[in-house]
């Protein structure tokens, strides 16, 4: 015996119908996009402005230890000029003179050089910073110095609890011109510090602080140098390089 069945002939639908992206749902998946690529290009912009910063300030730094450098490498008591030249492609700009005695700069009242205040002539240069391999323009700075006699009954003090120091009188110095904590101890110049806990008394370490004092030249000079981008007073943006300041007592 054959059982023969038929099915019924016609469109055969699943459950669900399929259907494609609304207007609405494409809008939307658009906006998420965008708001994620204008994310990603501040970052990128944030980061590409934080390097170029870190690099001034690496170039600003370097010019105000290369400037104070020249000026210790003469006696402290020289009252002449030395000269450091740049790469600017005109020569007569490139040639910059640098007063060693004492003056310069104005100072404001923290110590560090006023660069809201005008130029000193033998005390500031505009320097032509380049790209070594091209001889291309990086950025020009502007770089300010102040030159200070110091007082002959002037003293340095050199203060450690396990720090650094000066030299001379007092606590025996590393080579490296730090206290040598591994000398013994020098009576006057040494003292082991009991601290506590203010509202019970209670122990919490004992220091040992050292000291080291060492009498000023009559020729010793302070010298302070601060270097900024040029044209970048009163400009307080995240893009900008802040004044960088070295300060060294030459002569000692």
């Amino acid at each position: 015996m054959r059982i023969e069945h038929s099915l019924p002939v016609g469109n055969i639908h699943s459950e669900h119908d399929e259907r494609g992206l609304s207007l609405l749902e494409l809008m939307f998946a658009s906006l998420v996009m965008v708001i994620g690529l204008m994310g990603g290009m501040v970052l990128i912009t944030t980061t590409i402005a934080n390097n170029n910063r870190s690099k001034w300030d690496s170039t600003a730094t370097l010019l105000s230890q290369m400037t104070l450098e020249k000026i210790a490498s003469v006696p402290a008591n020289a009252t002449g000029a030395l000269t450091i030249t740049d790469c600017n492609p005109s020569p007569s700009a490139a040639s910059h003179s640098l007063s060693v005695g004492a003056g310069g700069a104005p100072l404001s009242s923290n110590g560090d050089i006023d660069f809201s205040a005008a130029t000193v002539t033998g005390y500031s240069m505009q320097y032509y910073n380049c790209q070594a391999s091209t001889g291309e323009r990086q950025m020009i700075y502007d770089v300010r110095w102040n030159i200070k006699t110091i007082s002959p009954n002037a003293a340095a003090h050199s203060v450690n609890a396990l720090g650094d120091a000066g030299n001379g009188a007092g606590a025996p110095l590393s080579s490296n011109g730090d206290i040598d904590f591994s000398a013994a101890t020098v009576t006057g110049y040494s003292m082991q510090y009991y601290n506590c806990q203010a509202s019970t008394g209670d122990r919490q370490m004992i220091y040992d602080v050292r000291r080291n004092i060492k009498t000023i030249s009559p020729n010793a000079k302070l010298v302070t140098v601060s270097t900024q981008i040029a044209g970048n007073v009163n400009r307080g943006g995240n893009f900008f390089v802040r004044p960088v300041s070295l300060k060294m007592i030459v002569g000692l």
